[in-house]
């Protein structure tokens, strides 16, 4: 799975843009983003303000 940093926004519309996004994470930290993995996980999310000048 990829996409050619140059390609056009038709030659993508056919893409999965969120399974090539997990297929990447996964390539990174070569840990498989599999749904038993997120079905066991426990997640922290927070919000942090960003000071405006």
């Amino acid at each position: 799975m990829g996409i050619l940093v140059d390609a056009e926004p038709e030659d993508i519309n056919d893409v999965d843009l969120s399974a090539a996004g997990f297929a990447l994470a996964e390539r990174i930290t070569g840990v498989a983003c599999t749904p038993e993995m997120f079905e066991r996980s426990d997640f922290l999310v927070a919000t942090v303000a960003i000071p405006r000048d």
